[in-house]
C-alpha cells in the first residue's frame, strides 16, 4: 500500500518504458489507483477489458465516465470484451455494447482447447492455430493498435 501512492515513481517508470520500447503494454488493474492520472498521460492508447455481466458493465460504464473526466479522450479509449467462460449468464456483444454506450474494439471469445495446446506446445495461442477464431480476434487488437500508431500525433 505504501508503494501505490508513490504517483512520481510510477509516472518515471512509465516515461522509460515509452523510451526503451515501440509499443508498451500497462494493466494497470481493477479501478482508478492513486497514480492513475499520472501514468494514463503517457498513453496513447486504452484499452478497457471488462466481461459480459451486468454488474461489470456498470462498473465499467462508471470507470469510462472517470478517465474521460480526468482528460482521456473517447477516441483514445475502447472496451475489448473479454467473455472468459462459456457461459449462459454473460450477455452477448451487442448488449454488452447497449448497456455500456459505447462501441466495442472486439470480442475475446473463450478457448480453453487452444491455450492448453499453446501451453502444452509451449508457443503463442495466436501461432499455434494462425486461423482460428481467437486469433483472428487478437489480430483485430493489434491492427487497431498499429493503425492507431501510425496516425500523427
Amino acid at each position: 500500500m505504501h508503494l501505490i501512492s508513490q504517483n512520481a515513481n510510477y509516472e518515471a517508470i512509465t516515461s522509460g518504458l515509452t523510451n526503451l520500447a515501440r509499443f508498451v503494454v500497462l494493466d494497470l488493474g481493477a479501478g482508478l489507483q492513486p497514480f492513475t492520472e499520472k501514468v494514463l498521460a503517457h498513453c496513447d492508447q486504452i484499452l478497457v477489458v471488462l466481461e459480459g455481466n451486468p454488474n461489470t458493465i456498470i462498473l465499467t460504464k462508471s470507470l469510462i465516465e472517470e478517465l474521460v473526466a480526468m482528460g482521456v479522450s473517447l477516441h483514445n479509449l475502447k472496451p475489448v470484451l473479454n467473455n472468459r467462460i462459456r457461459s449462459d449468464t454473460q450477455l452477448p456483444s451487442s448488449q454488452v455494447q447497449s448497456k455500456l454506450n459505447h462501441e466495442l474494439l472486439t470480442t475475446l471469445t473463450p478457448a480453453p482447447e487452444l491455450f492448453v495446446q499453446a501451453t502444452r506446445l509451449q508457443t503463442p495461442a495466436v501461432l499455434c492455430q494462425p486461423e482460428s477464431l481467437t486469433t483472428r480476434q487478437i489480430n483485430k487488437i493489434v491492427e487497431y493498435v498499429a493503425e492507431r500508431e501510425a496516425m500523427p500525433r
